[in-house]
């Protein structure tokens, strides 16, 4: 639309009334072929949002599984826990169990340090084996609970990064149509007045 056009002027002064009409003619199919151009490009963007907004209805969806997935995380996560008060309660039995080994022992009189020190290694292995296994289930669910929020918390990243370039594309086109737009009002303000009396119909 930046092209610029000079008209031949005629023996008695102005323009050449059929040259004006046939650059008018080009600007009007110049302006009409922006207009389709522009429709379609409105279309495909229309569509693009539309996919966008099916995809923000999936985000939202895979949002709430994950919040219920996470709520189940946290509910074997109290199970864990609760497992781990068991596992406390059997350590503290055991140490009650080794205590009383070693009462009855010596009020048997027959202890002897070999026998006493059989008892403590295994009360010490009970203990050992009993904290090691309280450790371990402590340490799978936290790994397991923070690979999955990482996970969730990854794909709700990159999700909204996604909305947030269409959103993006879609202001760009709303700039590119306001822009053309005011450059058609520009050139056709910039016409001679007889020019502005709709020439094409008289053709």
């Amino acid at each position: 639309m930046s092209q610029e056009f000079y008209f031949n002027t005629v023996r008695f002064g102005g323009f050449d009334k059929t040259e004006v009409l046939e650059r008018l003619k080009e600007l009007v199919e110049d302006y009409e072929d922006q207009l389709d151009e522009i429709k379609k490009e409105k279309e495909a963007l229309q569509e693009r949002l539309l996919e966008a907004e099916a995809k923000a209805m999936q985000m939202e969806q895979s949002a709430l599984s994950l919040r219920e997935k996470n709520t189940r995380l946290m509910e074997y996560n109290d199970l864990l826990n609760t497992k781990c008060t068991e596992k406390g309660m059997q350590l503290k039995a055991a140490q009650d169990r080794c205590n009383e080994i070693e009462k009855a022992a010596v009020a048997a009189g027959n202890t002897t340090a070999k026998m006493l020190s059989d008892t403590q290694a295994q009360c010490k292995q009970m203990i050992s084996e009993a904290r090691s296994t309280a450790q371990a289930i402590i340490s799978a669910s936290i790994k397991e609970k923070n690979q999955r929020l990482a996970e969730i918390e990854h794909e709700y990243t990159s999700k909204r990064k996604l909305l947030i370039s269409l959103t993006e594309d879609f202001d760009a086109f709303q700039n590119h149509i306001q822009k053309t737009h005011a450059s058609l009002k520009e050139i056709i303000e910039h016409l001679p007045e007889e020019l502005k009396e709709d020439p094409i119909s008289h053709e």
